[in-house]
């Protein structure tokens, strides 16, 4: 398999992973409607008039080149903001929100999963700022410790601990309620939107 090929195969097995999850209905419409990915090799691929192109590099991370081919759809290089919610626990939910649109969902078992994911995610996907919220449950101490030594000497990295009880539940909420029903993903969303 040549590394085009590996890189497409990865993205597509990421791709169908997130979609399973579905952690936004929108994601599935803009992947397959709005966005063709092909490869550098593959340039004379054909598409509808308002379909974007995107050309997949050699060897890129799945996780990369999704963020990047979702801003690519958007027209945009970086987030303005990404919103990181943890609801802590046995079981942690883990939101990420991209300039209003939920991007990730997540759980997680352990602090240091939560640890590696976003130091992952804040090198592979780009924003101005990133605001981890992390709810003042069971385990937040810990998880916002972890996260600060870290993450905490990057200057657009900023990490919060939140009362959970103080979380959102607008409008947008029931919106999202209908879609998502894990309760530690949706307090995890719900940290997200918090301010703190």
């Amino acid at each position: 398999m040549t590394p085009n090929a590996r890189s497409y195969y990865e993205l597509l097995s990421f791709i169908s992973d997130l979609l399973i999850r579905n952690p936004n209905p929108n994601l599935r419409k803009l992947l397959k409607l709005k966005v063709k990915v092909t490869t550098e090799k593959y340039t004379s691929i054909s598409a509808m008039p308002w379909m974007k192109i995107f050309r997949l590099n050699d060897g890129m991370d799945p996780f990369e080149a999704y963020f990047k081919i979702y801003l690519f759809s958007k027209g945009k290089k970086e987030f303005k903001n990404l919103l990181i919610g943890i609801d802590p626990g046995r079981r942690m939910g883990l939101a990420v929100i991209g300039d209003g649109e939920i991007l990730d969902l997540r759980i997680f078992h352990e602090t240091r999963e939560i640890v590696e994911y976003l130091r992952e995610l804040t090198r592979k996907c780009p924003a101005r700022k990133y605001y981890v919220r992390v709810g003042n449950g069971v385990m937040g101490d810990e998880v916002a410790n972890a996260l600060d030594l870290v993450l905490g000497g990057r200057g657009n990295v900023k990490i919060h601990l939140v009362d959970e009880e103080r979380s959102s539940s607008g409008s947008f909420m029931h919106v999202i309620l209908r879609w998502v029903h894990d309760k530690d993903l949706v307090s995890a969303i719900r940290i997200a939107l918090c301010s703190h």
